[in-house]
């Protein structure tokens, strides 16, 4: 029973490292958006007095997230690794899940995310796996003969399910989230 909480504690450390490294590396809380630090301007400017009356809305910012393109891998992937007939295509479904995203955010000069993305894209699916056998292991440990592991398999389906679609939410969710606004720095020599 011991070893049994040895092993469960073990993977709910792992998890818990991968989900605080990629909060840490995602980025400095300093550089999240600022809601209420900019002044509200105005949406409509006053017509002169007797000129139609001219609607002016400031553009929109761009998005610069890369959302869509991860949620558009991450179903082919699943899909891909999902398929049973083939072990060739499973094989570079989860390739791809895994690293897709990572290659994403290096393409748009996000290393650190990248590193982060990798961590959750591995950490979590196996730590959901790995909790799911624990927990649902009736016996502990098969000394000599070898384990009924029939009984588990939807269970560990599921835990690893869960880890994946945990990890493409966070790397969704929050590293994806494009280019935070740099504030601008005076004119000048910098070090």
């Amino acid at each position: 029973m011991r070893a049994r909480r040895d092993g469960i504690l073990t993977v709910v450390a792992v998890a818990c490292a991968a989900l605080s490294s990629a909060v840490a590396w995602g980025d400095p809380p300093s550089a999240l958006p600022r809601l209420a630090a900019e002044p509200a301007q105005p949406m409509l400017a006053r017509p002169a007095v007797g000129s139609p009356a001219l609607v002016v809305a400031p553009p929109a910012p761009p998005d610069t997230s890369y959302r869509a393109p991860i949620v558009i891998m991450d179903v082919v992937s699943v899909v891909a690794a999902v398929n049973r007939q083939t072990p060739s295509v499973s094989s570079a479904g989860i390739t791809t899940y895994v690293l897709t995203s990572p290659i994403l955010h290096v393409v748009h000069h996000h290393a650190r995310r990248a590193l982060a993305s990798l961590a959750l894209r591995v950490a979590l699916p196996l730590a959901g796996n790995l909790l799911a056998h624990e927990l649902t292991d009736p016996k502990g440990p098969c000394p000599g003969d070898p384990c009924d592991t029939e009984g588990q398999a939807p269970f560990v389906i599921i835990g690893t399910v869960f880890g994946v679609l945990t990890a493409s939410t966070i790397d969704i969710a929050y590293l994806a989230r494009g280019d935070d606004d740099v504030p601008a720095q005076p004119a000048g020599i910098h070090f």
